[in-house]
């Protein structure tokens, strides 16, 4: 078997999709593709697997993650922000939050992917302007950051329904 080939059944190809998008028209607001790993991502994954981990929190404290504590996840969170500073592997908090959205999770399998669908709706009661957009796991009493994305601030209008959405595409 070739390297090539060992490397596509045993590390798949992973993709962030990030977007915003009216709700009600389906018009796309904000759509990106990106594949920058917040720290927090593997190290979840880690625990996920049966082994503890440091995660940093959103309030920027290290908190020893035990597989034990994973029955404590609350729902997902999809926060918006005002922050431009671009994304890096270190970031644990966006850098202006703005509203925090509870999201839904959807898992979908094609013939050549597995898409884990991550929604939540918003309606803004003022005009507010939006350049960041991140991916929160609640654990216990805390909170960590594992998908951070900057863009172009748009602005989101008082009154209309905004979908913020990320999907990881994983190929088989």
């Amino acid at each position: 078997m070739k390297r090539q080939e060992f490397k596509k059944y045993v590390f798949p190809e992973m993709k962030l999709k990030v977007y915003i998008k009216e709700t009600k028209t389906g018009k796309i607001i904000y759509e990106n593709e990106r594949d920058l790993v917040l720290y927090n991502f593997p190290y979840l994954l880690h625990v996920l697997f049966g082994y503890a981990h440091i995660l940093k929190a959103t309030t920027g404290v290290d908190v020893n993650v035990k597989p034990s504590d994973l029955g404590s996840v609350g729902t997902v969170i999809i926060a918006l922000g005002s922050g431009t500073t671009s994304p890096t592997e270190s970031d644990y908090a966006l850098e202006n939050s703005i509203v925090e959205i509870s999201a839904s999770v959807e898992f979908v399998e094609q013939a050549d992917r597995y898409i884990l669908r991550i929604e939540g709706t918003w309606t803004p009661e003022t005009d507010v302007n939006v350049c960041e957009q991140g991916l929160i796991v609640p654990i216990g009493a805390y909170k960590f950051l594992i998908a951070r994305d900057t863009f172009t601030c748009i602005t989101l209008l008082a009154g209309v329904q905004y979908t913020a959405g990320y999907e990881y595409v994983i190929s088989k």
